[in-house]
């Protein structure tokens, strides 16, 4: 309900404008410094309002970014990314982030180094990605699940194509997709996910026995876009698969309702759930893999999470940008057809090599994906792009 009432009031450019007023107003020197050089940080207002936060790894991230500018010796501002607010622009010595507020730094010409942080793949194409997806579900449905996309603004794109270099999180096919729209200066990065150092993965051969056919797709937004419609199909005709769905269901009710899943008592809906909550994991003590076909991301965190909280193997696309040697087993495409060929390459997988990926999935999220590892490589990466400007 909140959800749709903030709707209303963005979908409305004055409402729009009373709300951010209000509650999403910019933030003017978060740190209460005195500095010669000041940086703008497009993202999230709310970030840096919400206090602790486990939905998502980006508010620690957020924080992270802007102790670094902070001690680069920047005053850091923060505003949000769809913000309409009027900025002096040329009060800033660097302006990092996405949206509308640096699409209308670039265009005006502003002095400031322009660098845009991505959360994602190149915004064309994540919404190119996200459109193809609605039209495949049309044709095989007749109905537009249009509330499960992930649509960027074109100016989005024009900003990360135009900017002096981006900071992307993301694998080499992400970048990929930065490099194919122009982007030549273009320096990657790993998000971070909420560790839980009290899980150890030891798996039994009665553990794996028991759960070595039931997955989690594990999402937020964007149902259609992350491959929720092809995952169900396809559980539905493996009846001897288990599958579990958490995510925004609860927000995007097209896409179940058009499915009609209830008469499969192989998959079960259970909604948004809290990672560090017993819900989580209970459904972790039952799930061997994460599964999650999505047609673009940087890297998924959701995945990450499964990996780095309970050791799950994760069952990806290569849009998901997660590297899998030796740790997971890639879907090879976008159809149900390739995630039934997945399911079927699991079933003859030995509990020896079941354990190795558990492992070293488990290994890889909590060594890599950490907040000391990206708070170094976001720093290093934020001082190249700037060169002499540091």
């Amino acid at each position: 309900m909140l959800k749709k009432i903030s709707g209303i009031f963005k979908a409305n450019k004055f409402l729009f404008f009373i709300y951010e007023y209000f509650f999403q107003r910019k933030i003017n020197n978060y740190f209460g410094v005195d500095y010669s050089c000041r940086a703008l940080f497009v993202y999230s207002t709310y970030h840096f309002k919400r206090g602790a936060y486990i939905g998502h790894s980006n508010y620690q991230e957020s924080m992270v970014i802007a102790k670094v500018l902070d001690s680069l010796g920047y005053i850091v501002d923060v505003v949000n990314n769809n913000s309409e607010q009027i900025i002096d622009y040329d009060q800033y010595d660097l302006i990092i982030g996405e949206g509308l507020p640096l699409y209308n730094a670039i265009r005006l010409g502003t002095r400031a180094r322009k660098i845009y942080y991505a959360t994602g793949s190149h915004p064309w194409q994540c919404t190119e990605a996200s459109l193809r997806k609605l039209l495949e579900f049309y044709r095989r449905h007749n109905i537009f699940c249009d509330e499960s996309l992930r649509l960027q603004d074109y100016r989005w794109g024009l900003a990360a194509s135009s900017a002096d270099a981006v900071i992307c999180i993301g694998n080499q096919h992400t970048l990929s997709t930065f490099e194919a729209r122009g982007v030549s200066r273009i320096y990657p990065l790993k998000p971070t996910f909420h560790q839980n150092f009290e899980y150890i993965p030891d798996l039994e051969p009665n553990d794996i026995s028991s759960k070595r056919r039931t997955a989690l797709w594990f999402g937020s937004y964007g149902l259609l876009h992350k491959g929720l419609d092809i995952t169900l199909e396809a559980f539905r005709q493996r009846p001897d698969w288990n599958l579990i769905v958490c995510g925004r269901t609860d927000v995007e009710t097209q896409l179940i309702s058009a499915l009609d899943i209830k008469e499969y008592k192989n998959i079960e809906v259970r909604g948004f759930v809290n990672v560090a909550g017993d819900d989580f994991q209970e459904i972790a003590s039952r799930a061997l893999y994460v599964i999650l076909p999505s047609s673009s991301e940087g890297i998924a965190t959701s995945v990450i999470t499964c990996m780095g909280r309970s050791g799950m193997i994760p069952l990806v696309t290569k849009e998901c940008g997660v590297d899998l040697e030796h740790m997971g087993v890639e879907i090879k495409g976008q159809t149900v057809e390739d995630i039934l060929d997945v399911l079927d390459l699991c079933d003859l997988l030995s509990t020896e090599e079941i354990t190795v990926m558990a492992k070293n999935a488990h290994r890889t999220a909590n060594n890599e994906y950490t907040l000391v590892n990206f708070q170094d490589h976001f720093k290093k990466a934020l001082v190249e792009s700037l060169g002499q400007h540091v």
